[in-house]
């Protein structure tokens, strides 16, 4: 998790996606859980900096850190407090030098079935 009251920022835009829709215009996406298993949601991203990794946290938990580019995509895997029901925050964040070069918050809402 990075800085409280941090706005979005950076070249670029990075995005969840998943059956039900995408995060790409505000819209939260959601997830039907029926059992805790682990689900993937895909994030897709155009644009960025490439020489840059973006590191990607769920609810402020350090998930994975991925190369991103021009356009391409990736996954997230949820598992135990990840597919609580309720609204969870992905964050995507690139730095250099210490510095937030980029910066966005998505979120998704888990349902039970």
């Amino acid at each position: 998790m990075h800085k409280e009251g941090q706005k979005k920022t950076g070249k670029g835009r990075a995005y969840l996606i998943n059956q039900s829709g995408n995060t790409k215009d505000g819209s939260t996406i959601w997830l039907l859980i029926k059992d805790d298993v682990l689900i993937q949601i895909g994030l897709e991203y155009e644009d960025m900096e490439a020489s840059i990794p973006m590191t990607v946290y769920v609810d402020g938990v350090k998930k994975n850190t991925i190369q991103v580019g021009e356009k391409g995509q990736s996954t997230i895997d949820l598992k135990d407090k990840d597919l609580l029901v309720g609204t969870h925050n992905v964050e995507m964040i690139q730095e250099k030098d210490n510095k937030v070069v980029y910066y966005s918050i998505e979120k998704y809402e888990v349902k039970n079935k």
